[in-house]
């Protein structure tokens, strides 16, 4: 008789993102917002920082957000945002908040617009 593959989707990660933390559920100091840019600022992390720190270093040489990190590593935001945490404590990102206030004339455009769709 042949054997049927599993098909059901594998729970490998659902444990992972705790343990990626260290069972942190929030970013120690300030929260970091999701729109926020981040760039590495070349200092060096400690040698023995995770793999996803090291891979949020790597795609912050250029500006990247929050959301965009959390996108591309496959990673909840929260865990980002602790991620971030760490490395902007240690010296290694720079978070850059927002420093214009946005054209609310554009924005309430882009919304007639999009509803008038």
């Amino acid at each position: 008789m042949t054997e049927v593959p599993d098909r059901r989707p594998r729970r490998v990660g659902a444990i992972r993102p705790y343990l990626v933390t260290g069972g942190r559920t929030r970013a120690a100091g300030p929260a970091v917002a999701l729109e926020c840019q981040l760039v590495a600022t070349g200092t060096l992390p400690p040698p023995t920082i995770e793999p996803e720190h090291r891979a949020i270093l790597d795609l912050c040489a250029e500006p990247a957000s929050v959301v965009e990190l959390s996108s591309t590593l496959t990673l909840p935001v929260g865990v980002v945002r602790v991620l971030v945490a760490d490395l902007s404590r240690d010296g290694a990102i720079q978070v850059c908040d927002q420093l214009v206030d946005p054209d609310t004339d554009i924005l309430r455009r882009l919304i007639d617009r999009v509803r008038s769709i």
